[in-house]
This record gives structure tokens, C-alpha cells and sequence, in this order.
């Protein structure tokens, strides 16, 4: 073990653990060129701890940042010319924790215009547009004109969350008390 003097009457010592202890010298003296020192408050001492929560905290952080990099990365792909082609899935709509039912889809992206179908009447309402892409959001614009008889919210319009992974897109939107999300596979 190592002492190292810290002020005019403590110490510390450093065991074969590389813990550093502070003790505070309750009765010092010389003795053949050795101190001889009575301990007080041994204590571990605060910086080697934060040091060691530190180097827990960076291993955290690097994994994270892995994480994060990764799905960047499957989010990055998402771009118009990866989108050329023909998707078909669900749509689901889940309100106040309540879904509302799946309704089969499908998309077909072409240059930076969308069309579509859907099985149910006005659930989803997919007629055709534009579309632009930012980050990993998906902006529609929708460019058909459509009667007050039904819940425009149901038209695919707006911005939407986007991940796109090898064949599969998952397009999401949250609004008030609902939840839209198609799932869709391309086809062509």
C-alpha cells in the first residue's frame, strides 16, 4: 500500500484493489524516517468511485450509440428510388388502446408520386399524389378531392414515421387518441 500526504494532517492510501482511502492523522510521528499514523473515517474515496461509475456509464454510452447507428442506418435507406415499386399490407388504426380493425392496402411509389388502393369502403381512403421523404418522415399529398361524409383523417395525407428494412415499409402516425400504421410488403 502507497500513502500519499493530501494536506497538512490527512492522508490516503491506495490498496492492491487501486481503492484510494483518505484517513485524517490523529497522531503523527517520526519514527526512523517513517510516519506511524492512527486512522479516522476511512472512507472510499469519491473520485475513484465516480472514475468507476464513469467507466460503467461509457460502455452504456457506447452501446447505445451502436444501437442508434444501426437503426440510423436502416432509417437512411429510405429513400425515393428505394421506394419505386408496388406494396401491398394492412392498415390499422388503434384508438385509446382500441383497434379498429385491419383493412387490407396497397401502395405503389413511382418517381416521388404515390397511388393506391384499399379492400374496406373509406377505411383507408388511399386515392393518389406526392410524396416527399425527410430524415426517416414521409410527407403525402394528397391530390384527389373527396366528399364531408366520412372522418378525413382516415385519408393517406400528411406526415407519416417511416422504416423501411430490406422488403418491409411500416408507415406510422399519431394524432390526439389514435395511432395509424400500415404494414407493407413490396410485391414488385
Amino acid at each position: 500500500m502507497n500513502i500519499y500526504p493530501t494536506s497538512s494532517d490527512n492522508h490516503a492510501i491506495r490498496d492492491p484493489n487501486n481503492f484510494l482511502y483518505f484517513y485524517k492523522s490523529i497522531d503523527c510521528q517520526k519514527n526512523d524516517g517513517f510516519l506511524r499514523h492512527s486512522k479516522q473515517n476511512i472512507r472510499p474515496d469519491c473520485n475513484v468511485i465516480y472514475k468507476q461509475i464513469m467507466n460503467i456509464n461509457k460502455g452504456i454510452f457506447l452501446l447505445c450509440t451502436m444501437a442508434f447507428m444501426v437503426s440510423c442506418n436502416q432509417l437512411d435507406n429510405l429513400v425515393v428510388e428505394n421506394l419505386n415499386g408496388k406494396f401491398e399490407g394492412t392498415f390499422e388504426r388503434v384508438e385509446s388502446g382500441t383497434s379498429l380493425g385491419l383493412s387490407e392496402v396497397s401502395l405503389e411509389f413511382e418517381g416521388n408520386t404515390y397511388s393506391g388502393s384499399h379492400k374496406e369502403p373509406r377505411y383507408p381512403v388511399i386515392c393518389n399524389g406526392s410524396y416527399n421523404i425527410e430524415n426517416s418522415k414521409i410527407t403525402f399529398s394528397n391530390n384527389c378531392f373527396f366528399t364531408a361524409d366520412f372522418d378525413w383523417s382516415l385519408i393517406l395525407n400528411g406526415e407519416f414515421d417511416a422504416v423501411l428494412s430490406g422488403q418491409k415499409l411500416i408507415l406510422t402516425r399519431s394524432s390526439g387518441n389514435f395511432v395509424d400504421t400500415y404494414k407493407l410488403i413490396r410485391v414488385e
